[in-house]
This record gives structure tokens, C-alpha cells and sequence, in this order.
């Protein structure tokens, strides 16, 4: 058994709620009651993801040689795909914007200002992840103890820092990166949540409440901080509730978010034109069409990898997902 399989059913819920969160229906039909939910999913599924690879930076990085060997590797994971898949989404939204009207369409001036620069002004903005998570990357090693790291993103998550180079997305994120640090260390070290459904419901609970006020008041970030912190320990107990029940397919879903993450807007958008160009109503277009883009959207991209594993595709592998070790059906690294 994997001591940290829990955390792939995390990863599991958490690329769900991004693949969910990402859709927009088409037609024109807006629900209010999902744009609801979505808002509420916003508020903790990114920072999620931040403190899972918080957790997983922390058991992974004493491995690594030095912190250049470290960035090479980062760099080689994440920022290939990250060019890769703009550049693709780049090519296919200009393709089909030649015979749909586009929601954000694209410029070629400001193509390599937007990878570079300003990925939040671009058109591929869902990878604005993949960019900060970089950064982060790139300081957290500096720091060689916690207390301190956790005192610096707790400053800077209330200084409002400009878009370049995601500074603002960073410094709104290394909070929950620091805490998976800390939670990792404290797993080691014999922490356990003994109920974790008790701790879901509750967190659950407090969650909906400070949602519900924080649509009334502002309280400057004070709210979506407490907010992305119960949704983290609620996601979190419920990977260790579900993990106790031997779940199977979140965890699989987890297994392939990286993938899933980078092409999911891709097959999303084939659902999305297709039921563009129907003819039918906009309410039964709208739900239908989100059934269909969750399946398109979780599915594919996994057969896509699986695809390119089994025929031992390195370029591809490389260029869509950073991987340099490919595994083929008998388990075995080439």
C-alpha cells in the first residue's frame, strides 16, 4: 500500500473541479445556479493544487542533487509543455476562429508577451498555474527554514503585487505551497487525521457559511485565504475517507492530472464548437453539453497519454506533458 495514495485521490477531486470549473457552455445560456458553483470552486480548488505540490515538493526534493539540478528539472517538466501547449492552443484557436466566433480571440503580436511575460493576458490563461508554479519553485528552495518560508508568503499573500511574470498569482499562492510543506513534515513525523469525514463535514459547513458572507462583505483576501484553507482540509479528508474505502478511479484520475491539466480545454473546445454549430435548445445545449465536455475532458487526455506511452512516443511525451521517462504496458522505464 502507498502512504500517499491518498494524495492522488486529492489530485483525483481537484483536476474534476478544474476540468468542471472550465466549462462555459455554449450558445449563450447562462445558469446562475452553476456560475454559483463555479465561484465556489474557485475559491480553493488552485490552491489545492498548491499545497499538493507543496506536499509532493517536499517529499520529493531532499533527492534532488542541488537546487540547479533542481530547476533544470522543474524547467524541463514544466516549461517545455507550457510552450508546447500554448503554442498548440495558439494554432487551434486561430484555425477555428476562421469559421467560429471566438470568446477570446487571439493576436499574433502579442503571442510571445503573453508565454513570457504575462501568461494571465493571454488567451491560454488555465496555464497561469503551470508558470507560477515555476516561480514558486525557483525560491522555495532558498529558504532553509519553514517558520520563515511560511512567514514570508503569509506577508506577501496581502501585498498586491503586479502581473509580470505572475508576481501576483505567487505571491497569492505560495501560502498553500508552504502549508503542504508543513503537512508533509507533519505526516512523517506521525500526524493523522483520525476522522476525516467529522473534519469534511465540518470544514464543509464553515466553508459554505464564510462563502455565503464573503458575497455580502469584503474583507480584503481575508475571506478567500480562510476559504482556500477549509477547502483544502476538506479535499484532503475526504482523499483520506475515500482512501480508507479503497478507491480506484479518482485515484487513476489523480495519477493523470498533469496530463489532464494541460489538455483538457483542448477536447473541452471540440464540445464546445460542435454544440455551437447544432440547432437545439440553449438549457438541454448547455447541460448536455457539460456532460459531455467532463467526459472529453477527463477522458482523452488520458487516452491520449496512454497512447503515447504505449507506442513509446518520447517526443510527444516530452513536448505535451515534460516527461523524459516513458513506462510501457509491462511497467517497465525505458
Amino acid at each position: 500500500m502507498n502512504p500517499y495514495r491518498n494524495i492522488n485521490i486529492a489530485k483525483g477531486i481537484g483536476i474534476f473541479l478544474v476540468v468542471l470549473g472550465h466549462y462555459e457552455g455554449a450558445g449563450g445560456y447562462s445558469s446562475e445556479a452553476f456560475n454559483l458553483i463555479r465561484d465556489f470552486i474557485y475559491t480553493f480548488h488552485m490552491p489545492l493544487f498548491m499545497f499538493l505540490s507543496g506536499f509532493l515538493f517536499a517529499k520529493a526534493f531532499p533527492l534532488t542533487d542541488n537546487y540547479l539540478s533542481f530547476i533544470k528539472k522543474k524547467a524541463s517538466r514544466l516549461l517545455i509543455p507550457y510552450v508546447s501547449i500554448t503554442i498548440l492552443l495558439f494554432a487551434i484557436k486561430y484555425v477555428t476562429g476562421i469559421f467560429v466566433t471566438l470568446k477570446y480571440p487571439i493576436e499574433f503580436d502579442s503571442l510571445l508577451y503573453s508565454i513570457f511575460v504575462t501568461p494571465m493576458g493571454g488567451f491560454a490563461t488555465f496555464l497561469w498555474y503551470i508558470y507560477a508554479l515555476f516561480v514558486i519553485f525557483l525560491i522555495v528552495p532558498l529558504f532553509k527554514n519553514l517558520k520563515i518560508l511560511l512567514l514570508f508568503s503569509f506577508i506577501i499573500y496581502f501585498i498586491p503585487l503586479p502581473e509580470i511574470f505572475c508576481l501576483n498569482l505567487v505571491a497569492k499562492h505560495l501560502i498553500f505551497f508552504s502549508l503542504g510543506i508543513l503537512i508533509y513534515n507533519q505526516t512523517i513525523n506521525g500526524f493523522k487525521i483520525k476522522r476525516p469525514l467529522l473534519i469534511l463535514l465540518v470544514s464543509s459547513l464553515l466553508m459554505v457559511l464564510i462563502f455565503v458572507v464573503s458575497k455580502i462583505f469584503e474583507l480584503y483576501r481575508i475571506d478567500s485565504l480562510i476559504l482556500a484553507i477549509l477547502g483544502i482540509i476538506s479535499i484532503y479528508s475526504l482523499s483520506l475517507y475515500l482512501y480508507d474505502k479503497k478507491d480506484k478511479y479518482i485515484s487513476y484520475m489523480g495519477k493523470y492530472s498533469s496530463e489532464i491539466y494541460f489538455l483538457h480545454t483542448i477536447f473541452m473546445g471540440v464540445v464546445t464548437v460542435a454544440l455551437t454549430i447544432l440547432d437545439i435548445n440553449p438549457i438541454l445545449k448547455f447541460y448536455v453539453g457539460m456532460i459531455l465536455a467532463l467526459l472529453f475532458g477527463v477522458v482523452f487526455p488520458i487516452v491520449t497519454a496512454k497512447i503515447l506511452d504505449y507506442y513509446n512516443l518520447k517526443l510527444f511525451n516530452r513536448l505535451l506533458f515534460g516527461k523524459t521517462v516513458v513506462t510501457i504496458p509491462n511497467n517497465k522505464p525505458i
